[in-house]
């Protein structure tokens, strides 16, 4: 049953931004175990579960521009997480792989990551998150439609 209730959507959207912004405060990866961004985890994460990623792709991931991505993947090489691999067919094509450093920090982060959001969530019951997943992945299909 669809809810039409103006009043019942604005207080839902209002959850939704507190919750997101909030997460993000929460999942703050602590200084201790890596300096970088959040926009730099995710572009880890990015590019540890992709086969082949090139910079264009990170760019509209993320909805930078290329010379912005240019600029965060330069800062990922610099620091050793990152490493850049030509395409002898094409050298104007550039694939990105994660270095051993970045899959130990990648590795690391993951595990802090997993340990505070089962914090957060450890109010719910695995019903209540099977069912908050399922209303959660309807709405972000509904989004990318």
């Amino acid at each position: 049953m669809k809810h039409k209730s103006p009043k019942l959507n604005e207080s839902l959207l209002d959850i939704m931004v507190s919750v997101n912004r909030l997460l993000r405060q929460k999942m703050v990866i602590s200084s201790t175990i890596t300096h970088l961004t959040l926009i730099q985890l995710e572009a880890l994460l990015l590019i540890d579960r992709s086969e082949k990623i090139q910079m264009m792709e990170i760019a509209e991931y993320f909805h930078i521009t290329k010379p912005t991505a240019t600029i965060l993947l330069n800062k990922l090489v610099s620091l050793g997480y990152v490493e850049r691999l030509g395409v002898k067919a094409d050298r104007r094509v550039v694939g990105l792989a994660l270095t051993k450093l970045g899959n130990t920090i990648l590795k690391d982060a993951k595990e802090i990551r997993s340990q505070k959001i089962n914090k957060i969530l450890s109010v719910l019951s695995v019903e209540d998150k099977e069912h908050m997943l399922r209303i959660m992945r309807t709405v972000l299909a509904n989004i990318q439609k």
